[in-house]
């Protein structure tokens, strides 16, 4: 039904980065009644990667056991912003919870959708879900203001030619307009596209990349995608080399005025000896970027069957721990320099654990 990875029990995460600061949100199904609980982290000290708890707040809703939780991303910083939402799926229903309401309000889904991870709140304070029905972008949009009740419209925004393989969507950073980009990998007869449309209001700019010939993308991934405020648009995933059986991360990177998105690889071969090179030997991955302002660098996790957790950046590739549960769901967020880990504490709260 879709393609997320996250079920209560384990932790959704979310940032809000404005081209400046980021603010970084976790998200979990409290204690044995499920009660929701959001906590928010920030940089206190972005020079030397420390992050630190700003609050915790109980949102007195109910979170049925094994939906899948979700908790957006924004260009904005939330004293910018007029709302604040977090989301979760329960079978053919997602639910939106606005802080400004008590119950959540619904959206149907299709058993055929695919959620574009993640939702993303722009500057209207609206909640926004991309999802694909079949080769067709669509969108559900959650308005929740203080004085007036919530409501939810489905929006069709455009048709694509090629079967699409995996997608992202995120905010723009510090945009003035409801901004918004969604990434997506296409097949075409000739391989494999990178592809990115940026979204302002009714405008829709597309700029797709180069064909890669010999790559295919691992189908259970959430990719990597970044949006630098100034105009650069950065996206990454897991691919196999259908001839040389080789694992590598192909990114593509969208710059302004420049009609084709450049694409690039590299290579991972330590992964060759740490996982078996048949193509069922991975079971998931997950993306993330930093938002260094001069050059993002991606990191990518990557889940063994076997339950071994490995992260792979430009510089290695390393094994951070064995006996991970298959259902793992990638609680990863990054700032202008580091990685974290969401994990619980002993107290059943969350803290934000250094990767990088």
């Amino acid at each position: 039904m879709t393609n997320s990875m996250n079920t209560v029990g384990l932790l959704a995460v979310g940032s809000f980065y404005d081209g400046r600061f980021v603010e970084l949100f976790v998200a979990h199904a409290a204690g044995s009644k499920g009660l929701l609980r959001s906590t928010e982290f920030y940089e206190h000290r972005p020079d030397l990667g420390e992050v630190r708890e700003l609050k915790s707040v109980d949102w007195d809703v109910v979170v049925p056991d094994r939906a899948a939780l979700f908790v957006p991303s924004s260009g904005q910083l939330r004293n910018q912003l007029k709302a604040f939402w977090l989301a979760w799926q329960e079978g053919d229903r997602l639910h939106a919870q606005s802080i400004f309401h008590e119950q959540p309000i619904v959206a149907t889904v299709a058993a055929d959708d695919r959620f574009a991870p993640g939702p993303v709140i722009l500057p209207d304070g609206r909640l926004h879900q991309y999802f694909w029905r079949e080769q067709t972008l669509m969108r559900h949009d959650f308005s929740g203001p203080v004085s007036a009740p919530g409501a939810v419209e489905t929006v069709q925004l455009f048709k694509v030619q090629q079967t699409v393989l995996l997608s992202a969507a995120a905010p723009i950073p510090n945009a003035t307009e409801n901004s918004c980009v969604v990434v997506w990998i296409e097949q075409t007869d000739a391989g494999c596209k990178f592809v990115f449309a940026k979204l302002t209001g009714a405008t829709v700019a597309i700029v797709g990349s180069a064909v890669a010939t010999d790559v295919l993308p691992f189908e259970q991934q959430t990719m990597a995608l970044h949006s630098d405020g100034k105009g650069r648009l950065f996206a990454s995933a897991l691919c196999i080399s259908k001839v040389r059986r080789a694992r590598m991360i192909v990114r593509a990177t969208c710059q302004p005025l420049i009609p084709q998105a450049r694409i690039a690889s590299t290579v991972l071969p330590a992964l060759r000896s740490l996982i078996p090179s048949d193509v069922g030997a991975v079971h998931s991955a997950h993306g993330v970027f930093t938002k260094a302002l001069a050059n993002p660098e991606w990191c990518h996790h990557i889940l063994s069957q076997d339950g071994s957790l490995f992260q792979s950046t430009k510089a290695e590739t390393r094994l951070l721990r064995h006996g991970v549960s298959l259902d793992h769901n990638f609680p990863i967020l990054a700032t202008k320099g580091m990685v974290f880990e969401a994990v619980y504490r002993q107290d059943g709260n969350v803290e934000l654990r250094a990767l990088l």
